[in-house]
Parts: structure tokens; sequence; C-alpha cells
């Protein structure tokens, strides 16, 4: 893809590939916690007391789901899906810190992680073009 097809807000190449591949690293994150919750016998609460998948599972797993996907089109409104997603996070580790507080540290991690990812890639937004002054 070459500069000029670029549109305002897009990421380009490098950058896009950042933001998808650290989304993406989140999934199998959120799967190892949710594995050392059953291990510790305080699961969170996207599982049920038992530790088996309920209807509200998934939802974790669509926040970085998201971001990805986002990146990985090149959508021009990332950011929204990015930050959004840390702040999902974030809030999935608040409702756990009183269930399970080992897993909301690592689930806050992860948010921190999304936030820095997403804000490092602010950098490879590509600006509007503007006129030279005459």
């Amino acid at each position: 893809m070459s500069e000029n097809t670029y549109q305002p807000g897009q990421l380009t190449e490098g950058w896009r590939w950042v933001l998808a591949v650290g989304w993406a690293l989140h999934l199998p994150a959120l799967l190892v916690l949710a594995d050392a919750a059953n291990s510790f016998g305080k699961p969170t609460w996207w599982l049920s007391d038992t530790a088996t998948a309920s209807w509200f599972s998934p939802l974790p797993f669509l926040v970085p789901l998201v971001a990805t996907c986002a990146a990985a089109a090149n959508w021009r409104r990332w950011p929204i899906a990015a930050f959004g997603g840390a702040v999902a996070l974030g809030v999935f580790a608040i409702i756990d810190a009183g269930r399970s507080p080992s897993v909301a540290v690592g689930e806050a991690i992860l948010a921190g992680a999304g936030a820095v990812t997403s804000l490092a890639c602010l950098a490879g937004r590509v600006r509007r073009l503007r006129a030279p002054k005459a």
C-alpha cells in the first residue's frame, strides 16, 4: 500500500501490525487468566462458580477482538475501539477485585498494556495534508 492511499486517521503499515498483534495477544492472556482463576478456585465474574462458561463468558474476549479487527481493517476510528477496550478491561478488573483479586490484577495489567500499546500507536496515525503557505 503506497503512502498516498492512506486516509487521515489510519495507521501506517508497521503501526497497524503493532496494534493488531498487541491486542490479539490479549486473547491468549485472558485464557491464561481464566485458567489461573480456575486453579486458584476463585473464578472471575465471567465464569460461573464452577469455572464453567456462561452466556456472558465471551464478553471479555470480544473486547480485544474488536480492537484487533479495527487495527486489521485499518479503520480510521481505531482509537475508539482500542482505548474503549482498555477501559472495558479496566472495568472488568474492578468488578473482579472483590471476587478474585489476583486475577483482577492480571486484568488491570492487560488493560494497562492495551492502553500503552494504543497510546504508542498514535504516533503512526496518518496526518491530514496541509496546503503550503504562500
